[in-house]
């Protein structure tokens, strides 16, 4: 499933809700560490520090490919924390000690998928082939150079990056109990209304 559909066009047909983790979410609005508050002021940063305009839409490509990736790896351990969880907080604690290791291998698959992008879905051969696919999507974005289309995933990645991370380290472990609500089906509609939410923002 596409990068976009997963979080715009995908309509689940099972009844799980997202209700008690969005419940987290939105108890954080108006605080400096909303998550929506700290997508937008990294937009701001990207903005203020590329030097033209070209710069800032590969940062944006890049960060939102990067962004991406990374919320796969936690609805990995949201799956893997809800199959055990006996083993909740050591899950957890291994997951936050393997950070260094695992945002190399984020990073080397984002620059394998950001030149596929560029070069329009030309790659004669990488170790993220498998998994162009999800971002082929976005190649005709890309072409047309739409800075609106690419802040508005932006910062919705962002957004959800960064309310999984307060998810995972501050909420799960203090209410082990969510752990029987991280089923893949309630985790990606909890990622489609919050990339649903940040739109009104843009």
């Amino acid at each position: 499933m596409g990068l976009v559909h997963k979080v715009q066009g995908f309509k689940p047909k099972k009844t799980e809700s997202p209700a008690k983790l969005l419940k987290y979410f939105y108890s954080m609005e108006g605080s400096e560490n909303f998550p929506l508050t700290l997508a937008l002021n990294s937009l701001e940063a990207i903005n203020k520090s590329a030097a033209d305009e070209e710069e800032y839409l590969l940062c944006l490509l890049e960060d939102s490919v990067f962004s991406s990736l990374y919320v796969t790896f936690y609805e990995q351990i949201f799956s893997t924390v809800r199959d055990n969880s006996e083993m909740t907080i050591p899950l957890i604690e291994n997951f936050a000690a393997d950070l260094e290791e695992r945002e190399k291998v984020i990073s080397i698959q984002s620059h394998n998928h950001v030149n596929f992008i560029e070069k329009s879905g030309d790659c004669h051969g990488c170790s993220s082939c498998d998994n162009h696919a999800d971002v082929a999507e976005l190649i005709q974005y890309w072409a047309k150079k739409d800075i609106t289309f690419f802040e508005n995933l932006y910062v919705g990645m962002q957004t959800i990056q960064f309310a999984m991370e307060h998810l995972l380290y501050e909420v799960i472990p203090q209410n082990t109990e969510l752990t029987e609500d991280l089923s893949p089906i309630t985790i990606l509609k909890y990622r489609q209304e919050i990339f649903n939410y940040t739109a009104n923002f843009i």
